[in-house]
């Protein structure tokens, strides 16, 4: 142990590290310190004075200071920076946005353009998914007095039994069909009175698309029958016929019959009459005029088929006979008709029975009552009298205050 003391002692004189506990000073070992201090390149040497040999511990706070203000100094300028980074950041993060949203619309147009093209290929109806969609969300249009509609409907007596209506199938499921008949919906301006009153009211406030069944009475739909339209027709009529000789009728009715100006003495002539006529007097609002037949004249009264003649003429009457052949075959408007004559009679026989049409002149009549002697006949219309319900859907509308029809989705 004592010879390694003395080794250490001559080799270095003092440790490469700043000993704990110094030794008083000498001019040795300040040399020889100053030499190891320079020859490790350390500043030790500079904190031992030749004042100050014994102290006991190397303080070294100055150097931590020194270090502290060499670290902290660059760090001043960072915020600046770190705001410029930022700014970039988000804009990229904006710009990836950008990027997703396109994406996502191009997408979205893609998928519409497939649905529109499954639809086509499966024969939907796009424009009803288009305005079934929209009428979810938007207020409905409903009709108001002054609008144009178009409509289907189905028109039946309270018995169920269909009388009239747009649907072609309908017609002919109740033997209705009629060839050349357009079926299509019906378009009339609502309050225009074109329609019956009821049929008119109901269709107010209705949406497309919308069905409405109502039931009307015969003052909302075509009024009670007119009696005068109520005719009773004779089966059996006269041979004989009597006319008065001179007659006079209102200037009105010559102006509508003739064509000449009605003067005296002259004779004036109609399509509607197998013989002519002499003007007899002339006032402001009558005219007087007399027939020109003579004894043994023939001619073909109105309404007949047959030859009629003159039998006798005197100041003031005409006398004419019918002649029909027995037996005769004739066509009116109730059908075939056999004639059965006696000497002052022609009676016709028909075969018809209560409740059957027929067409008149003056429209399609029915008949009510069949006798030996006549035929009454109803000429008001089928519909007159009568209660009647109506199914009705409109299928479109055209606003008055707009000029534009809606979509038309139901047919």
């Amino acid at each position: 142990m004592a010879e390694k003391k003395s080794t250490t002692k001559k080799t270095s004189g003092v440790k490469a590290t700043a000993p704990r506990r110094t030794r008083p000073a000498t001019s040795k070992t300040t040399t020889a310190t100053k030499k190891a201090a320079l020859k490790a390149k350390k500043p030790v040497s500079k904190t031992v004075s030749t004042a100050k040999t014994n102290t006991s511990r190397t303080k070294r706070p100055a150097v931590k200071k020194t270090v502290a203000k060499k670290t902290t100094s660059p760090a001043t300028k960072r915020p600046v920076a770190k705001k410029a980074d930022t700014k970039k950041q988000k804009k990229t993060e904006k710009k990836n946005i950008f990027n997703r949203l396109n994406k996502f619309a191009l997408l979205f147009v893609a998928l519409v353009i497939v649905v529109l093209l499954v639809l086509t290929a499966t024969g939907s109806n796009f424009g009803d998914y288009n305005l079934n969609s929209m009428s979810n969300s938007e207020p409905s249009i409903m009709v108001e007095t002054g609008d144009t509609v178009s409509v289907n409907y189905i028109g039946s007596f309270t018995d169920g039994e269909v009388f009239d209506t747009s649907y072609e199938q309908v017609a002919k499921d109740n033997e209705l069909y009629q060839e050349g008949r357009p079926y299509t919906p019906l378009v009339f301006w609502v309050g225009a009175g074109q329609m019956i009153k009821g049929f008119d009211a109901a269709v107010l406030n209705m949406t497309i698309g919308e069905t409405k069944t109502v039931t009307l009475a015969p003052e909302d739909a075509y009024g009670a029958a007119d009696p005068a339209r109520i005719v009773e027709m004779p089966t059996s009529i006269d041979r004989i016929i009597t006319l008065e000789r001179a007659f006079e009728i209102s200037r009105d009715d010559f102006n509508q019959v003739f064509t000449e100006d009605p003067i005296v003495d002259n004779v004036v002539g109609s399509d509607s009459f197998p013989w002519n006529f002499s003007i007899k007097d002339v006032s402001d609002d009558n005219i007087t005029i007399e027939y020109m037949l003579d004894v043994g004249d023939t001619v073909v009264l109105p309404q007949t088929i047959w030859n009629s003649t003159v039998t006798s003429k005197n100041d003031t009457t005409i006398t004419l006979i019918q002649n029909p052949k027995n037996g005769e075959s004739i066509q009116t408007i109730f059908g075939t008709g056999i004639i059965t004559l006696t000497d002052d009679k022609i009676n016709i026989g028909f075969a018809v029975t209560a409740g059957q049409k027929v067409s008149t002149p003056y429209g399609e009549g029915t008949i009510v009552d069949v006798t030996d002697k006549s035929v009454t006949l109803d000429l008001n219309s089928g519909m007159v009298g009568k209660t009647l319900v109506f199914e009705i859907t409109v299928v479109n509308i055209t606003k008055a205050d707009v000029g534009q029809s809606e979509i038309t989705i139901f047919d």
